[in-house]
């Protein structure tokens, strides 16, 4: 069924039609083996041509209740017989759950054994005569095997009706896995019969095996218990295998599970992780503190030693920062490459955030021991907190990470966020994007600083200040939007306008009879453009 789902039959169901028919014909008893989706629809039956039309299982009354049944409870089910039009033949269906690497249900592969007279489906035990084996599904009362087929039966009576109720009240008294007893049959004559009989409750039958009462000796039903203990042992067999191989499933899931979430060079959380552990915080109002930490110079390691000794040491420093926050509750994650987030919820103050900050780095300090160097290697590490520093997850990373650039900028090693000295800030690249219409409305304008001789006690000159009317902010000085317009393209527009400007104010002085020489102000960036000279 595994296979059937990588070949894509679910949506595509030709794709998995040799397939299911090599399956088909590995049990001479087996009428077919389907495929059909969690809402009952069959895609592929084996021995049908394409493009017949296949029935949907969740549409039959008879089959609806025991198909909701496995989609609930999983494993391996065994359900009443039932006639198979499509196959022409009567059927006990036998199916199971097949699931995706998250362990999402995504399809049901069903087996149907078919009923014939006088054959079994899975031995040819031979039997004494007068004997008669039975398998029966108890929630329904329904016989899923009779061998041989009583005289007077055909398969149609037999199996599409439930065994009589007094036999199933009488069944029912008994709560024992095993045991003998008397039942009267009264559809046989002679109606009472001795049996004995085996439960195997993962599928929710009872084998037996009866024989008239008037034709027992004890020692021929002793006998008996052998081929009824074979057909349990193979269904018990059959059991135990899929429990095995439901069981390393379960274990693979498992760890691909945890690969998801975690890293596989250091086994730490990964982004992943961090950022649901962030958005749960966040979602039930925790503050916290976030601490990024990256390591000094490891790319030196990196190029000079190579990414081998690189992950070597990755490996142990993953430890000693846990061993830093140890009986904390934190969570440490790799985000990738030398950078390392821990995570603090309830920790509120930056003296709480900077101790932990400290044991981490007092960690670090010891020399690495690895196969053929010993290395010593520090940390910058950035701090910032929920909810003041970041309203969402990548808020608040985005914040410790500026912090941490900002720690190695300083060349100190614990640095807390501040707003005031990030230069990108949304905000800041918001009037960024504004400064360009400013310039193209005329919401730029030029203030004057006069220039005094103090020998001759008079105007010498004035230098053009440069001020930005915004309509919703106001009056906005040259500090703001300046060091913006410097890492973008916007620097020479500003520039242009700031010229055209000044010389305007300049050309209205002449005409008025003053004669005041005006500065402007040009950008380092205006000095490496070639074009700074034809305007």
């Amino acid at each position: 069924g595994t296979e059937l789902l990588a070949l894509g039959a679910l949506d595509h169901p030709e794709n998995g039609r040799p397939l299911i028919e090599r399956m088909r014909h590995i049990d001479p008893n087996m009428a077919g083996f389907g495929l059909a989706r969690t809402d009952g629809q069959l895609v592929l039956v084996s021995s049908l041509p394409p493009g017949k039309p296949l029935p949907n299982l969740m549409a039959k009354p008879e089959m609806a209740p025991y198909f909701s049944k496995l989609l609930q409870t999983g494993g391996l089910s065994v359900s009443p017989p039932y006639f198979m039009a499509e196959l022409r033949s009567w059927v006990v269906p036998i199916r199971t759950l097949l699931y995706d690497a998250t362990s999402i249900p995504m399809a049901v592969m069903t087996a149907g054994y078919a009923i014939r007279d006088n054959s079994n489906l899975w031995t040819q035990p031979a039997l004494p005569s007068g004997v008669r084996t039975f398998i029966v599904h108890e929630p329904s009362g329904r016989p899923v095997y009779v061998a041989p087929i009583p005289t007077g039966f055909d398969v149609i009576r037999l199996y599409s009706q439930p065994i009589d109720d007094s036999v199933r009240r009488h069944l029912a008294t008994h709560s024992t896995p095993e045991g003998f007893d008397l039942v009267d049959l009264p559809r046989l004559r002679p109606s009472t019969h001795v049996y004995a009989y085996t439960r195997l409750p993962e599928f929710d039958l009872l084998v037996a095996a009866a024989r008239p009462q008037q034709n027992v000796y004890l020692q021929w039903l002793q006998r008996l218990i052998i081929p009824t203990a074979l057909l349990a042992t193979l269904l018990l067999g059959a059991w135990l295998a899929y429990r095995r191989t439901a069981r390393m499933q379960a274990e693979a899931q498992a760890e691909l599970a945890f690969q998801a979430h975690h890293d596989v060079l250091t086994r730490l959380g990964n982004r992943t992780l961090l950022l649901q552990g962030l958005e749960a915080h966040i979602a039930h109002g925790t503050p916290m503190a976030l601490l990024l930490l990256d390591l000094n110079h490891f790319k030196e390691v990196n190029d000079t030693l190579g990414h081998m000794v690189g992950d070597q040491l990755l490996r142990q420093i993953a430890p000693r920062i846990e061993s830093a926050v140890a009986g904390k509750q934190a969570l440490v994650a790799r985000l990738g490459g030398d950078e390392f987030t821990v995570t603090l919820p309830g920790v509120t103050t930056l003296n709480e955030a900077e101790a932990v900050a400290t044991d981490i780095l007092t960690c670090l300090t010891p020399t690495f021991e690895l196969p053929q160097f010993n290395l010593e290697i520090g940390a910058s590490i950035g701090i910032a907190f929920f909810p003041r520093d970041g309203a969402d997850a990548h808020a608040l990373l985005r914040a410790a990470d500026v912090a941490m650039y900002q720690a190695k900028r300083q060349g100190i090693h614990i640095t807390p966020y501040d707003a005031n000295t990030d230069q990108h800030t949304p905000e800041r690249l918001a009037l960024m994007s504004e400064l360009g219409q400013a310039i193209q409305q005329g919401q730029l304008e030029l203030h004057y600083q006069p220039k005094w001789d103090l020998v001759s006690n008079s105007l010498c000159g004035v230098e053009a200040l440069v001020r930005w009317r915004h309509p919703r902010l106001g009056l906005i000085f040259p500090d703001s939007f300046i060091p913006l317009a410097e890492v973008s393209n916007i620097i020479r527009p500003l520039t242009e306008t700031t010229l055209r400007l000044a010389l305007a104010q300049h050309q209205a002085w002449q005409a008025e009879g003053r004669h005041i020489p005006v500065a402007v102000n040009l950008s380092a960036r205006n000095l490496l453009d070639e074009h700074v000279v034809h305007t």
